[in-house]
């Protein structure tokens, strides 16, 4: 239970941190937005999203093909 307290603690200072951060001057959609654009910069140059998003392709082409045969 104490560790957990901690943790709550550690986590609200990131918050903090974070939210400092925020008021640079951006509206929130702003940040939102060029928070989104970080993360998103992330994904698509991540291999293993990358091989994980190629494979889903692949497994939605083979249920389109088998439900186009019947």
């Amino acid at each position: 239970m104490e560790k957990s307290v901690e943790q709550v603690q550690v986590n609200d200072a990131k918050r903090t941190a974070n939210q400092a951060k925020q008021d640079s001057g951006l509206s929130r959609s702003q940040y939102d937005q060029q928070r989104a654009g970080q993360y998103g910069s992330a994904i698509q140059s991540s291999q293993g999203l990358n091989a994980s998003q190629q494979h889903t392709n692949e497994i939605n082409q083979l249920i389109n093909r088998g439900t186009a045969n019947k």
